[in-house]
């Protein structure tokens, strides 16, 4: 077989790409990097990202600003959307090209089977409350929380270290906080690992009405 002979052009000025910075967005519950299913863009810019194969949204080749305002739309994952953040962050303003945006999962998030979830509705005085903070308190050296939609829904996934020689069917007591504005309430809940649990009825942040309580064992 004869050599291949045919010349190899170079460009003589070829073509550098400035990186901006990156947005890594990754969900708050199991601290990993939201790969799919999420959107950025830039106020004012019509520049799209570039998505790498970490997951991290690359904004290369941008006018120069002293700040960038940064729209996330990660609503085709299952998490709440949009969501608002700035580069450099105020937060982290040192972070080295990096935009790091904790995504919350909604309450129509693909959850797997065995994870341990508590789902309800929020409501003040019969109305549907948007943007109520629920949470449980620190367990196991983690606080876990979500929000309600415009419907009121939410769904709180979360997890427990178990003792070694604790059986994972045995129910264990946690305390729900719920609270917008100067509304609040707290319920103590019956849970077990890797099931699904809801209320029958809406919690009312107003009227401190006692909702039912079941698992997805129960009728």
């Amino acid at each position: 077989m004869s050599a291949h002979k045919a010349p190899i052009y170079f460009e003589d000025n070829p073509r550098i790409d400035d990186v901006a910075f990156a947005v890594v967005p990754y969900d708050s519950f199991s601290g990993r990097v939201v790969a799919s299913g999420v959107k950025a863009t830039v106020e004012g810019l019509l520049d799209r990202p570039i998505r790498n194969l970490s997951g991290h949204l690359v904004f290369i080749n941008l006018d120069q600003q002293a700040a960038y305002s940064v729209t996330i739309d990660a609503s085709e994952a299952g998490y709440f959307s949009p969501v608002k953040a700035t580069f450099p962050s105020a937060a982290n303003p040192a972070a080295a090209r990096r935009l790091v945006v904790p995504l919350v999962r909604g309450p129509s998030y693909p959850y797997a089977e065995a994870t341990t979830l508590i789902r309800g509705v929020v409501v003040r005085s019969g109305k549907a409350v948007l943007g109520a903070s629920i949470s449980i308190g620190p367990a196991s050296g983690a606080q876990f929380k979500t929000t309600s939609d415009g419907r009121g829904v939410f769904a709180l996934p979360l997890s427990r270290r178990r003792e070694p020689d604790e059986s994972p069917s045995k129910p264990y007591l946690v305390k729900l906080y719920l609270n917008q504005g100067d509304d609040a309430r707290t319920l103590d809940v019956m849970i077990t690992e890797g099931q699904s649990h809801s209320f029958k009825e809406p919690i009312d942040l107003i009227e401190a009405n006692e909702p039912k309580f079941f698992d997805s064992h129960e009728p």
